[in-house]
C-alpha cells in the first residue's frame, strides 16, 4: 500500500517547497519555482510535477 504525499507544482497547493528561488540563485529562477528543483554537479534544474508518494504496508 502507498500512500500519497503531495504532489510538487506550481502552486504549492500541499506547501511541500522549502524555498523559494531569486535571481541571486540563478537566472531562471522563475523555473525553479514552478516545480521541484534539483541540484545535479553543482547547478539547478527544474523538474517535471512529481507525485510524492510513501510506502506504508
Amino acid at each position: 500500500m502507498i500512500e500519497i504525499l503531495g504532489i510538487t507544482d506550481r502552486g504549492n497547493e500541499w506547501n511541500l517547497k522549502t524555498k523559494e528561488y531569486t535571481i541571486k540563485d540563478t537566472p531562471k529562477y522563475a523555473d525553479l519555482n514552478r516545480r521541484g528543483a534539483i541540484i545535479l554537479d553543482g547547478e539547478l534544474y527544474s523538474t517535471y510535477a512529481r507525485l510524492l508518494i510513501k510506502r506504508i504496508s
